[in-house]
């Protein structure tokens, strides 16, 4: 009687996917966005005319320091444009500071962060009448 053995090879994983995360050590994090937008308002009981006009763009780049903290820079310039017909509002906003943000979660896809930017701001604001 023939005797039939059966053997299997086991390979144990030294990686835990869940101590893995994209916000560790070393790692570079860098993001940009913006806006803009444009809009008008028209009353005509009034005979009033509105436009405005506004955008937006803001940087930010860091490296993490240890995993999951991440020190680096912010910086981001605003302008907004209102006029009517009988003056005309702009505002401009500058920003630039040092940036440092902690990812909460050790998670692979992602995780919710406190940020703290404190920096200086450059504001302006010119009101005029129009003629």
């Amino acid at each position: 009687m023939p005797t039939i053995c059966y053997s299997q090879d086991t390979q144990t994983d030294t990686t835990h996917t869940a101590d893995v995360t994209p916000f560790r050590k070393g790692r570079w994090l860098t993001g940009l966005t913006g806006s803009i937008g444009s809009g008008s308002f028209e009353n005509t009981k009034t005979d009033n005319k509105s436009i405005s006009n506004w955008y937006r763009v803001e940087i930010g780049t860091g490296k993490f320091i240890i995993d999951r903290l991440n020190l680096g820079i912010s910086a981001n310039m605003e302008r907004r444009n209102e006029e009517n017909e009988n003056e005309e509002n702009t505002s401009e906003i500058f920003f630039i500071g040092p940036k440092g943000t902690y990812f909460l979660s050790p998670s692979s896809i992602g995780s919710v962060f406190f940020s703290l930017s404190p920096g200086y701001v450059l504001y302006r604001e010119t009101i005029g009448g129009l003629d």
